[in-house]
């Protein structure tokens, strides 16, 4: 199986690694996993790849990313009102 880094990859040889709850254009869900068998170099990665790459090592199973910079622009966000 060619992945769209252009990455083959042995279905039979992947483990779930982790998912991601990420802003974009629109929500999205992404689910990682891990290989030994991988053949290639993953070619323009975006951007949240090197941190799922990173909570896969460290066996960090599920991370919210993008969503702190819309919290901190929101009208509503604690430090605009007084909260913590």
């Amino acid at each position: 199986m060619r992945e769209e880094l252009g990455i083959t990859l042995d279905r039979a040889a992947l483990r779930p690694a982790g998912t991601m709850f990420r802003r974009s254009q629109q929500p999205r869900l992404d689910i990682f996993f891990t290989t030994s068998t991988g053949v290639g170099q993953p070619e323009d990665a975006l951007d949240f790849l090197g941190q799922a790459c990173s909570d896969a090592h460290t066996g960090q199973v599920f991370r919210e990313y993008g969503w702190a910079e819309m919290a901190a622009s929101h009208p509503l966000h604690p430090t605009l009102y007084g909260g913590s």
